[in-house]
């Protein structure tokens, strides 16, 4: 019983063909797009926990373009300490209510560096409306955070002395005072107030004054403590919070010893300058309830 014969279909597949190298080429492009982007692409399973990703996560994650990085823990491991438990709660609620979510969190390079990241997620559906998995897509905005955090802090110190402004002063009174009213303790405010500075300004130019300046707020810091916070809030003008003192003789100490210290010159653009200062003291809550 040999082979007496045999039979063969054809079929012309081109049109397949140049659909797959189309599918190529824009998958191609898409991930050319998503690297110049510096985007990531993950995939998650909610049931089998099957987690994938594109090659970008990795490098968003601190990753070289060898490393795998194949499971989720090895990214959460990198994830900010302070961030993990945000982002995991984020997470449980979208699976939950199964609806798109957006979050911004810090990742650690493991060169100790730390980068910001946005991840806009969707939750899938199966047919009995339990979640079946997540897809994101993450990207870096490092650049945003920090030019964000520029501005704010630009918004709330001083330009020249980098020390906090009237607004930032006026919220940390604010905070202290409502601190004091819950321990039952005293807060004192001290206002300073160079004497002559003006004299210095007109006659050696307001470049050596500005250094002058910030050579004052460099010795007032050293005056206080790390919980103290220290403002300038007009040309030649200070103000000085002292939270958790127990009697004015606190206060009265902290400004003698700024004055003391300004007493010592001033070696600035060659020449020995010297200044003092005026003191005003006010104290919560025998002389006041409220910041101004």
């Amino acid at each position: 019983e040999g082979v007496i014969g045999s039979m063969m279909t054809l079929a012309d597949i081109s049109r397949r063909k140049i659909a797959e190298q189309a599918l190529r080429e824009s998958e191609e492009q898409l991930r050319l797009a998503m690297d110049a982007a510096q985007m990531g692409i993950w995939y998650w399973e909610c049931e089998t926990d099957r987690f994938l990703h594109s090659e970008g996560l990795s490098v968003l994650f601190g990753g070289r373009t060898a490393d795998p990085m194949s499971h989720y823990r090895v990214f959460q491991e990198r994830l900010h300490p302070e961030d993990r438990e945000l982002l995991q709660a984020t997470l449980r609620h979208a699976i939950k209510r199964g609806t798109d979510f957006q979050i911004d969190y810090r990742v650690v390079w493991p060169d100790g560096s730390t980068h910001w990241l946005t991840n806009r997620g969707q939750i899938h559906r199966g047919v009995d409306g339990r979640a079946q998995r997540v897809i994101g897509v993450a990207m870096d905005i490092t650049d945003r955070k920090l030019a964000e955090q520029r501005i704010a802090h630009m918004a709330h110190h001083d330009a020249l002395t980098g020390l906090p402004n009237r607004v930032l002063l006026r919220d940390r009174i604010q905070q202290a005072i409502a601190h004091a009213h819950r321990e039952g303790s005293q807060l004192a405010v001290l206002f300073l107030d160079l004497d002559r500075f003006k004299t210095i300004n007109d006659s050696l130019g307001h470049q050596l004054g500005d250094r002058l300046l910030q050579a004052v707020a460099s010795r007032i810091l050293v005056c206080v403590r790390e919980g103290d916070t220290v403002a300038r809030v007009g040309g030649d003008e200070f103000v000085i919070v002292i939270p958790g003192i127990s009697s004015s003789a606190d206060a009265s100490a902290v400004g003698s010893k700024i004055l003391e210290v300004l007493a010592s010159a001033f070696h600035l653009g060659g020449n020995d300058l010297h200044v003092s200062g005026s003191i005003g003291i006010s104290l919560y809550p025998p002389d006041g309830a409220d910041a101004e």
